[in-house]
């Protein structure tokens, strides 16, 4: 799971678009 999010963050990062934000959140969520 870990790194599908790390994928994803850097996915999001490399767009540079919102989709970024949401990812952020996931990311953070999934942490807790």
């Amino acid at each position: 799971m870990k790194i599908i999010v790390r994928q994803t963050l850097f996915y999001g990062l490399k767009r540079g678009t919102k989709l970024e934000e949401v990812v952020s959140g996931n990311a953070l969520f999934a942490l807790h």
